[in-house]
């Protein structure tokens, strides 16, 4: 018996075993961005199902923030564990050399250090800036004289206005478990200068208006000058073209009572004025500005807390809630304790929603009975200047 042979060809697609060869780095608190090396992974990033090691015995699922054949990166969520970190595609599973997750850096000494003005200085004005350094945790709040300085780094900032002769200003630096330092100095004022330029706010969230009040006793012919000294901004290809967004120029018939200008980034600015008179003599005033972006100290000051939930460590975790907010929930928190760990590893990852100088609104969502909900949480800016959760 015979058979027709026909001519054709079979396809196969040899999937590359997956590995993990390397992992970098092999440490880091939560939201340390980590990159896995090896070979197999899927380019397309949710084809890569990625698990860290969770608290009481759970896994907790990231998604890649970028994907390629032979590199994924992730961040380390909240509620990882130290362990490895296991990659599943079509190619198998691997799991990489385990990472060792590490507590948020946290500062033993809490202090302060004013650097202007020097104790018992003099100044010709009826307000003064005060600055310097401190040391202190994540979310250390300051505060000079009752009035919340600005932050950044380790620097802080605060303009006060001083009344004519002797004046005491008190410095205090808050940790959020309660630590705290202070320094005292002394300030005399021989009244209002001249010339003076005033700011409000001088700090706050972007995009932050800012209104400059002018005031001379004498005549002002020009103001001229920067509402943000040294910062431009640049376009183009091959010829790149740079401007000052922030210059300006205002001739004597149009000379207001105040001027406005609009930060849409965050960093610290200098607004620089130079105030001409009719007689010719030129004063020249600068003011600080503080454009902050609360939204990564607020999610640290979330992930931190739910962490300590996780563990069922209820102490260390209301730390992070105002006075109103621990008589509410410390009771609800021990009624929970046995499913805590599993309650928290159930909330997403918390998104913002609207956010002020003092108040921080966040929404995170959970499934219950197969039904998805969301919740609202607060967090509010103490008179201390700490931040703590308030409601969630």
């Amino acid at each position: 018996m015979a058979f027709e042979r026909f001519p054709g060809a079979i396809t196969f697609n040899v999937l590359t075993p997956l590995q993990i060869d390397a992992i970098s780095p092999g440490s880091g608190p939560a939201g340390t961005v980590v990159t896995l090396t090896g070979a197999g992974f899927s380019p397309l990033r949710p084809d890569n199902q990625i698990t860290f090691r969770g608290i009481s015995n759970t896994t907790v699922p990231v998604t890649a923030l970028s994907a390629t054949a032979t590199q994924l990166t992730i961040t380390v969520p909240t509620l990882a564990e130290s362990g490895p970190i296991t990659v599943t595609n079509a190619s198998g599973t691997a799991s990489s050399p385990p990472f060792t997750v590490v507590p948020f850096p946290a500062s033993s000494t809490v202090a302060v250090n004013v650097t202007s003005p020097v104790d018992g200085a003099t100044v010709s004005d009826g307000s003064v800036a005060v600055s310097g350094t401190f040391q202190g945790p994540a979310n250390t709040g300051i505060t000079v004289s009752g009035v919340v300085a600005a932050q950044d780094g380790n620097r802080f900032y605060a303009l006060m206005p001083l009344q004519a002769g002797a004046n005491t200003l008190t410095v205090i630096v808050t940790a959020i478990d309660g630590r705290s330092a202070t320094q005292t100095l002394s300030v005399t004022s021989t009244g209002p200068a001249p010339v003076r330029v005033s700011a409000s706010p001088f700090q706050g969230l972007p995009p932050l208006t800012v209104t400059f009040t002018i005031v001379s006793d004498r005549p002002i012919q020009l103001v001229e000058g920067n509402f943000a000294f040294g910062f431009q901004i640049c376009s183009g290809g091959t010829e790149v073209f740079c401007f000052q967004p922030g210059r300006f120029s205002i001739t004597p018939n149009t000379v207001p009572a105040s001027l406005s200008f609009t930060y849409e980034q965050p960093g610290v600015y200098e607004a620089q004025f130079n105030v001409i008179h009719a007689d010719g003599t030129t004063v020249t005033k600068s003011v600080s500005i503080f454009v902050q972006n609360t939204d990564q100290q607020l999610q640290q000051i979330w992930n931190t807390a739910i962490l300590a939930l996780a563990r069922r460590d209820t102490v260390q975790a209301l730390q992070y809630f105002n006075t109103q907010a621990q008589a509410k929930y410390g009771p609800v928190f021990n009624a929970l304790l046995p499913n805590l760990p599993q309650i928290v590893a159930s909330f997403s990852a918390p998104q913002l929603v609207s956010s002020s100088e003092n108040i921080g609104e966040y929404v995170v969502g959970r499934k219950i009975n197969g039904t998805n909900q969301i919740f609202f949480i607060y967090f509010l800016r103490d008179t201390d200047g700490v931040w703590r959760l308030d409601s969630m």
